[in-house]
Parts: structure tokens; C-alpha cells; sequence
């Protein structure tokens, strides 16, 4: 099951609301706090995607004053409010990005779902500084196992490049390394569609933050193969576009 995990409890009963006129949470009030907003969180989706029968939703559709926006900003509310003594705060929002990461995104299929749970994770990242460093450990965790698994491990990288909790760069780096040269066909993809996702999709990011992964792109091109076709009809696109840039400003001569 996706539950949090259950710190030690201090009586059963009902869970408790946020203490009202500024004062402190628990730790455990914190989690029954968390658990109240993803049970809310999941109700609300599952309620917005049964209207859209079966069209694609982004939060980004949804405007920062929907129920569903609303709620991502709440638990990092609810993590401002919990006790700073001796690093509770900053230990429990690492506990709740965890299990987040390793029991919802990681399972997750729908779009809005993930950007749902990454948007929970950067509203985490000012109270939990080491976040930033270890979700680089975490991605490794991610599958590339088939088509579908690659698509999902492509959409949470870019979700996390978009929420400031990765940058591309780094990203960049760790998906060259993963390519072994262009031997690993299965990360040659995953490196293709978030180059193109990151460049051409939102755009979240320049071609100059990708030069690890445009060049074992490159080298495998040059090496023939399967994927050579594949490959150049994106690196065309991404010229295309970089030059389309530049005409109008943004970029160097070039």
C-alpha cells in the first residue's frame, strides 16, 4: 500500500487539526495533517479525471485558485508548522519526500498524479535542504525497463527539472553516464526524449545544459545502427529549433 509511514502514537483517536494562532505541530499531527491531504488530493483527481473522460489534464490547465493547486500549496504549510526543535521539521518533511517518492511517484501513471506529487516535493525543498542532494540518488530507482517505463521516467525528470528539485545539468551528467556510450539503448531513448522534452516541450531548459548527453547522442549516431534515424531526425529538430531561438534574440550568433 501507498500509506505514510506511521510515527510512534500518542493515543488513538481522532487525527488532530493544525494548532490554531500560529502555535507548533507534532510531528505526528504533521503526518495525520499529510495523510488528510492526500486522501483529499486523490479524491479530487480521481473526481477531475472522471469528468475529463479520458482527455489528458495538467495542473498546469487547472490555475493556481483550484481545489487541487490549492492543496499541493497546503503541505508545505502544513511543514512550516511543524516544531524546528532539534531538526523535527527538517526530518520529517525528508521521511514524508521519501515515502512520496518511493511509494506514490514511482507507481504513478497519470500526468496530473505525478505533477500533483512533484509539486508536494518542491514545496518541501526550502524546508529540507539535503532533499535536493539525495533526489539525485532516488531517480536512479526509476525503471527503463520497456517503452511505457521510459515514457514515466522521462515525464518525473522533467517534472522535477520544472520544480527547481533537479537541474538539468546535473540530470544531463547522470544520463550520459547511464548511455555508456550509446551502448545502453534503452537510456539513448530516455536521453533523446528528455533533451527533446526539456528543449522543444516547455521549454525548461537550453540545448547548452545538455552537452553530455548531445554528444554520446553524437557518437552513436556516428557509430550506425538501429537508432541512427531516430536520432538525427531529433537532433534536426533540436537544431531547428535552437536556430529559431537565436533569430529572434534570445541566444548567441551562431
Amino acid at each position: 500500500g501507498a500509506a505514510l509511514p506511521t510515527p510512534p502514537a500518542q493515543g488513538a483517536g481522532q487525527a488532530q487539526p493544525p494548532p490554531a494562532g500560529g502555535g507548533f505541530m507534532t510531528v505526528e499531527q504533521a503526518f495525520q495533517m499529510y495523510q488528510r491531504l492526500l486522501t483529499s488530493l486523490d479524491a479530487a483527481i480521481a473526481g477531475l479525471l472522471k469528468q475529463a473522460s479520458g482527455r489528458q489534464i495538467s495542473l498546469l490547465m487547472l490555475g493556481p485558485d483550484h481545489e487541487i493547486a490549492t492543496l499541493v500549496r497546503q503541505a508545505s504549510e502544513v511543514t512550516a508548522k511543524i516544531t524546528p526543535q532539534e531538526g523535527a521539521r527538517e526530518n520529517t518533511a525528508y521521511q514524508f519526500a521519501q515515502t512520496l517518492f518511493f511509494k506514490q511517484v514511482i507507481e504513478a501513471d497519470e500526468l496530473l498524479k505525478l505533477e500533483v506529487l512533484v509539486g508536494i516535493l518542491g514545496g518541501l525543498k526550502d524546508e529540507c535542504p539535503k532533499l535536493r542532494k539525495d533526489i539525485m540518488n532516488w531517480i536512479a530507482y526509476l525503471p527503463v525497463t520497456d517503452e511505457h517505463a521510459i515514457k514515466h521516467h522521462r515525464t518525473v525528470l522533467t517534472l522535477l527539472v520544472r520544480a527547481k528539485l533537479v537541474q538539468a545539468k546535473e540530470v544531463d551528467v547522470h544520463l550520459a553516464m547511464k548511455m555508456d556510450g550509446g551502448r545502453a539503448a534503452p537510456w539513448v531513448e530516455l536521453g533523446l526524449q528528455f533533451v527533446r522534452q526539456c528543449t522543444l516541450g516547455e521549454p525548461l531548459a537550453t540545448l547548452h545544459e545538455f552537452t553530455s548527453i548531445l554528444e554520446v547522442l553524437g557518437k552513436t549516431a556516428q557509430r550506425g545502427g538501429p537508432s541512427v534515424r531516430r536520432i538525427n531526425k531529433v537532433m534536426e529538430e533540436l537544431r531547428a529549433a535552437s536556430h529559431a531561438q537565436q533569430g529572434q534574440g534570445q541566444g548567441q550568433a551562431g
